[in-house]
């Protein structure tokens, strides 16, 4: 398994664009979900269920963050903070619609 070093061409599915740290924005993903390998990650069975699972919680994790995001929203009075938030709200969205995808075959 290798994480460390790799770029965004390491991994096709994500939109390439530059990171901006004072902005959190979703990135458009086109993960392709029919061919996966029964173990998926290093040919593990231990680490694909685990991260299975973990998939299968993600969901609710990241609608209870946008929905506890989204109802806080009003009493934001910083624009500088406001902004951020309302990205990480669609960023959770994508997340979970991503996540929900992927339990569908799951």
């Amino acid at each position: 398994m290798r994480f460390a070093g790799a770029t965004t061409a390491d991994f096709p599915s994500f939109e390439n664009k530059p990171l901006n740290p004072n902005l959190c924005e979703p990135r458009k993903v086109n993960f392709q979900f029919d061919n996966i390998p029964k173990l998926w990650l290093n040919n593990n069975s231990a680490l694909t269920h685990f991260f299975n699972a973990m998939n299968l919680f993600l969901p609710a994790f990241e609608g209870f963050m946008v929905r506890v995001m989204r109802n806080q929203l009003p009493r934001i009075n910083n624009t500088q903070l406001e902004v951020p938030i309302r990205g990480f709200i669609k960023q959770e969205a994508t997340h979970g619609q991503t996540h929900q995808k992927y339990n569908k075959i799951l």
